[in-house]
This record gives structure tokens, C-alpha cells and sequence, in this order.
């Protein structure tokens, strides 16, 4: 078993294709519905800020930090 700091490899990665297909799930939905209002860039940055800061309290031995990425 892989693990970083107290998280196993194997729930990183159906993290990141859980998060991938919700991101996917809400683009469509927001493309797809013009009256739909939905998060500006402003916004989903407090949110990402919000769920580190959750995350850091989950995980306190893993260091999580907020990092800039890159085509986002």
C-alpha cells in the first residue's frame, strides 16, 4: 500500500475522477441552462479556499496547501 502523509494512493485517485466527472457534471450543466446562475471565477476561488482549509483540518500531518493551477 501507497500512502502521502496519512492518505492511501488508491483514494487519491477516485478522488480525483470523483472530482473530475463533478467539475465535468457542472460545466454541462452550466453551459446547457443560460438562466442557470452559477459560480464566476471570484467565487470558485473562496470555495477552493473554504475546502483546503477543511481538508487541512481533516488531514493536519499532510501540509495541504492551496496552489495556483495552471488552465484553471
Amino acid at each position: 500500500m501507497i500512502k502521502f502523509g496519512e492518505i492511501e494512493a488508491e483514494q487519491i485517485l477516485r478522488n480525483e475522477f470523483a472530482v473530475t466527472c463533478l467539475e465535468m457534471v457542472l460545466d454541462f450543466i452550466g453551459q446547457n441552462n443560460p438562466g442557470l446562475k452559477i459560480s464566476d471565477k471570484k467565487e470558485q476561488q473562496k470555495i477552493r479556499r473554504k475546502a483546503a482549509k477543511i481538508l487541512k483540518e481533516k488531514y493536519p500531518n499532510t501540509k495541504i496547501e492551496l496552489v495556483k493551477e495552471k488552465n484553471k
